[in-house]
């Protein structure tokens, strides 16, 4: 597995590991749904695009270990690939995924605040930041395409 793929299943466990975190939090009753939502969300958040910028990286075939602060966030920003090689198509798959689905609602997903919902531009919007559901099925998500594409790298 190389370096970028271990950093990508890493940020991916460590969201695992806040969103059980959360969980337990929110089925023991610790604190308010939006405290907790307020406390989690931009760690999870965070971690799930570590994992996503991680796993462009090694898409593309590159091993080289950015500053985390500047990881691709899109399969766009990944950097073009070496003279003689293509552009992975699990790239192009991915930038599908980033406009028509669930990728794109989670790369854009806002932290929001605690008993305020998202806005956007000047005008407010009554759209409820994601809860603990969305982020784990975002999570499942990504463990899914992450595996599947892991199998079809191995096989390069």
């Amino acid at each position: 597995m190389s370096g970028n793929r271990g950093l990508a299943n890493q940020a991916l466990f460590q969201a695992r590991i806040l969103l059980d975190g959360w969980e337990h939090c929110a089925e023991a009753q610790l604190r308010s749904a939006d405290q907790l939502a307020a406390a989690f969300r931009p760690a999870v958040l965070l971690h799930l695009r570590n994992a996503y910028g991680w796993f462009l990286l090694a898409v593309a075939g590159l091993d080289t270990e950015p500053d985390p602060m500047a990881l691709p966030r899109e399969a766009g920003a990944v950097p073009e690939p070496p003279p003689g090689r293509t552009v992975a198509p699990e790239l192009r798959e991915f930038a599908l995924l980033e406009r028509d689905a669930w990728l794109g609602d989670m790369l854009n997903a806002r932290h929001g605040r605690a008993g305020m919902g998202a806005t956007q531009g000047l005008l407010g919007s009554d759209q409820q930041p994601p809860g603990i559901g969305e982020f784990q099925r975002w999570c499942d998500a990504l463990e899914q395409v992450m595996h599947r594409m892991d199998d079809s790298l191995d096989e390069c």
